[in-house]
């Protein structure tokens, strides 16, 4: 007999959810070259069992998961917010400079994220709002308790956050 009563959860695996794309980690201590990453988002839902002995929809949630990484793949995701980074649209293509670098990117394959720098934490804190917005949209099911996002940037490095709904 299942016990409706204890707290689960259902895991939408990571290699089932990844995103390739370019950004430049740039901080007060660090200036990295522009360089890619193949990302892979692990998706976790916890919560109590409901009449029909789930959770949450896994297809309804892996739709939402896929519309958000297809406005990040394949893209060049820049930070808005970071003032030693300059930025200045020259036709088709947006010209960046920062210190003695100089890139000059098609405008068209540019994701301006609103953030000081795009690191695995903050394309972490920003999936994580975009999926409790879709669950909230989805009328969030009164079982669903947490929701839990890891963005895995290499095999051995993730970001990961955990909050209640």
């Amino acid at each position: 007999m299942v016990n409706h009563e204890a707290d689960t959860s259902i895991i939408l695996h990571r290699y089932s959810n990844h995103f390739s794309a370019n950004h430049a980690l740039i901080t007060q201590d660090l200036v990295e070259s522009l360089h890619g990453h193949n990302y892979y988002l692990e998706i976790e839902l916890f919560g109590k069992l409901n009449s029909n002995g789930m959770i949450f929809n896994y297809l309804s949630l892996d739709k939402s998961i896929k519309a958000i990484i297809l406005e990040w793949d394949h893209y060049t995701l820049l930070p808005r917010l970071n003032k030693q980074i300059k930025y200045e649209e020259k036709g088709d293509n947006i010209e960046i400079r920062y210190g003695d670098r100089f890139y000059s990117i098609p405008t068209n394959e540019i994701r301006f994220l609103e953030c000081q720098s795009v690191t695995t934490e903050v394309l972490n804190e920003l999936f994580l709002q975009r999926i409790k917005v879709f669950l909230n949209q989805k009328s969030k099911p009164d079982n669903i308790k947490m929701v839990k996002v890891t963005i895995w940037e290499t095999p051995m490095y993730a970001a990961s956050r955990t909050i209640c709904l």
